[in-house]
């Protein structure tokens, strides 16, 4: 998509879809979990504050699993900068790492950490995973069966996966993506303003709104 078509799509879902969902959200002090920045994406079109400190960054589906496990003991811990070879900081909760991709640097990433940490709503909590490898192909940055499974079991009312498979699992919801891809959801599909989240096959207003406390 050229900078022009952007523009154009921006333009298109300020005007006709982000009112529509403005307008349809009830639950407005949920905490949204994810481990990619579909959280701020949601956060933004719906001009809600930040309840959750999982904003422009991603984290690994295996860590992220171990992340929700035991959310407060891993929000608990300090955020400590890790040396490494990426364009962006990452830090680490004791053994969980996290990808700033949309930080300048790490003191900026750890300071907006803290701030939105303490903002946690555990009373409206909402956990969405991707199923998206996303710096590269390698094993330890993919989503395999057995971490949807773990994923599966973790002790959440409100939490689903999106993923391009098609598993048994029954206490998450599963949004299936075909062509088996889970797309970057946060993209424009084209010019209309959609974005690929837009397409999840349940809408997330309603998601949130069907089981707001």
């Amino acid at each position: 998509m050229t900078e022009q078509e952007k523009q154009k799509a921006t333009e298109n879902r300020n005007k006709n879809i982000i009112p529509k969902m403005q307008e349809k959200i009830e639950n407005n002090n949920f905490t949204l979990i994810t481990n990619t920045c579909l959280a701020g994406f949601l956060y933004h079109d719906l001009n809600l504050k930040f309840l959750t400190p999982t904003i422009n960054l991603y984290i690994t589906p295996k860590d992220f699993v171990k992340f929700c496990d035991n959310l407060k003991y891993y929000l608990n811990k300090d955020l400590i900068e890790e040396e490494t070879n990426f364009n962006f900081p990452i830090g680490k909760l004791d053994d969980i790492t996290i990808y700033f991709v949309h930080y300048n640097n790490f003191k900026e990433a750890k300071d907006k950490w803290n701030i939105r940490k303490q903002r946690v709503n555990y009373d409206n909590l909402f956990i969405i995973m991707t199923d998206r490898i996303v710096f590269s192909k390698k094993e330890a940055y993919s989503c395999s069966e057995d971490v949807i499974k773990e994923f599966d079991k973790l002790n959440y009312k409100n939490k689903i996966v999106l993923t391009h498979n098609k598993l048994p699992y029954k206490s998450s919801q599963h949004f299936i993506y075909s062509n088996n891809v889970v797309p970057n959801i946060t993209k424009y599909k084209d010019i209309s303003g959609i974005r690929y989240y837009d397409l999840i096959n349940t809408n997330i207003i309603d998601w949130l709104n069907s089981h707001k406390n």
